[in-house]
């Protein structure tokens, strides 16, 4: 499966989210357009726990059932740099989870891979491409209101099971 996520506003780059299923659920995250100007882009990758990866270029993956309030919330950047937070509900009772998931970086982007029996039910999948100039881009599967919110569950449209 291949979705293009959408730009929050107009955006130099094309988010693309490719999605296969088998022994596991990968997703890949490809970005297109000048990512020479992207911060944390060209940089050796070593493996991290990190928190606040969303205020750089970063890659995110929302979890949850659909008639749950709490859900999990995966961020990863090409660093390696990665957190896993659940919530109780919408940006209530963020604490930091054990993972379950393993990433990479990959030439245009991340690689995830989900295990087996990983509630794909609702997925929100968001993007933030930070420029080296300070300039925020927002990607997401769509957008709602006069700023992006990737925790609205309205933008997490995505169901894999």
């Amino acid at each position: 499966m291949k979705i293009s996520l959408l730009p929050f506003e107009q955006s130099p780059f094309n988010v693309q989210i490719e999605i296969s299923q088998d022994q596991h659920t990968e997703i890949r995250f490809k970005v297109c357009g000048p990512v020479s100007e992207l911060e944390n882009w060209e940089v050796p990758f070593d493996l991290s726990r990190e928190d606040r990866i969303w205020e750089s270029t970063c890659f995110e993956v929302f979890l949850t059932e659909k008639d749950s309030t709490r859900y999990q919330e995966v961020n990863l950047s090409r660093t390696g740099a990665w957190n896993l937070y659940s919530f109780d509900s919408t940006r209530v009772g963020m604490k930091p989870s054990d993972p379950f998931f393993e990433f990479e970086a990959i030439s245009d982007g991340v690689r995830l891979l989900l295990p087996h029996g990983v509630c794909l039910e609702k997925i929100g999948i968001s993007t933030i491409l930070k420029e080296k100039s300070g300039k925020i881009h927002y990607f997401a599967l769509c957008h709602i209101g006069d700023r992006p919110d990737f925790h609205a569950r309205e933008t997490w449209t995505l169901s894999l099971d």
